[in-house]
């Protein structure tokens, strides 16, 4: 019975990550348009110093970093000071391979906003353009 109901709570949390999925698209997407990652490239820097470079909120910058951490992408110091990851290192623009434009592109409005109305296109006879 234990069986079951683990992998009932591994469904329903492997689901919850898939529906919290466009939360973790527009928080790339901050970091990406701030470029936090270059930022980083030298040495760790506070959520103070980073905002202080990008014009930022300092606590606002912080929470998003904090985020971005709790899901691998940062990393926070004992001292407070954030740093790359691998995860991270592909937002940097001068790495090959960087995400970081793509990440720009998927967090803007006319990006998105087409899936966010999915639930009113479906209920018309037109082709959707996003499927």
């Amino acid at each position: 019975m234990s069986s079951q109901n683990d992998s009932e709570t591994s469904s329903r949390t492997q689901l919850q990550d898939m529906i919290d999925g466009f939360k973790v698209t527009q928080l790339i997407y901050v970091v990406a348009k701030l470029g936090i990652a270059d930022l980083l490239e030298v040495r760790p820097k506070t959520a103070e110093e980073l905002a202080e470079a990008v014009g930022a909120h300092p606590r606002n910058l912080y929470r998003v970093l904090r985020a971005l951490a709790s899901l691998g992408i940062f990393s926070e110091g004992e001292d407070g000071r954030f740093q790359l990851t691998p995860l991270a290192e592909t937002l940097r623009s001068d790495v090959p391979g960087s995400v970081r434009s793509w990440a720009g592109l998927q967090g803007e409005e006319w990006s998105w906003r087409p899936w966010g109305e999915s639930p009113c296109n479906c209920r018309y006879l037109e082709p959707l353009s996003i499927i």
